[in-house]
């Protein structure tokens, strides 16, 4: 990812959990991403405004989130992280800084063509420092893609995605013998969508069952179809 901003990995950040629900009273929030700086004790919790609105409850509820709470909603497998320090931003367009700024407290990502910047604090002051310095960007965006495909998203696309998947991980497409049942699935989705493991586990449960739906219809286009299960396949 030569050119693009990683100033958090560069700091010690590293994704631990996407769009995860933690619980605030009776309520949710469902940030988009949450990131671990388990050297330094810090927990990011960043929102990602697509639009220029912040709904009128939507910074008390993230104001009122408790290290608790995340813990329980991520299920993070760190001891030290019970007695970490945790933060929240918005990451923005800067053609909607102005407004966001005028219905926020919260520190703020702000991508502009060329820059990303900070602005408040991130409760880490290296990370900070650099981003209110601002961090340029070259015209190099990553070519990862965190989230290829999505269980409501076009069959076409999801089976373009699969196929690349089973034929990196040397799956024949036009083995009659080959079984598409819960393992293949997994192992075809830990290659297909990487992230996927961040994600809440009713969700995860939902990527691999679109995946295996998906790696049958792409066997049965190279005209084969899955074969019958039998006994000794063991559980779907």
């Amino acid at each position: 990812m030569h050119g693009w901003a990683s100033t958090l990995y560069e700091h010690g950040y590293r994704v631990f959990a996407i769009e995860r629900s933690i619980r605030v009273g009776c309520r949710i929030v469902v940030p988009d991403i949450m990131l671990l700086n388990e050297e330094a004790g810090r927990i990011l919790i960043i929102d990602c405004k697509g639009g220029s609105n912040i709904k009128p409850d939507q910074d008390s509820r993230y104001a009122r989130v408790s290290l608790t709470a995340i813990l329980e909603g991520t299920r993070l497998p760190c001891e030290a992280c019970e007695a970490c320090l945790h933060m929240f931003a918005y990451a923005i367009d800067e053609t909607h800084e102005e407004r966001i700024r005028a219905h926020t407290d919260f520190a703020l990502i702000v991508f502009g063509d060329h820059v990303v910047r900070g602005i408040g604090d991130l409760g880490h002051e290296p990370p900070t420092r650099e981003l209110q310095g601002g961090v340029s960007l070259d015209d190099t965006v990553p070519q990862f893609i965190p989230y290829p495909f999505s269980i409501n998203g076009v069959d076409k696309d999801i089976d373009a995605c699969v196929k690349r998947s089973m034929q990196a991980l040397s799956l024949p497409l036009q083995d009659k013998n080959i079984t598409v049942n819960r393992a293949t699935a997994a192992m075809i989705l830990r290659n297909a969508h990487p992230f996927h493991v961040s994600y809440a586990p009713t969700h995860m449960a939902e990527l691999a069952e679109a995946t295996r739906l998906s790696a049958g219809r792409v066997i049965a286009s190279h005209g084969v179809t899955d074969r019958p299960r039998s006994r000794q396949d063991g559980p779907r």
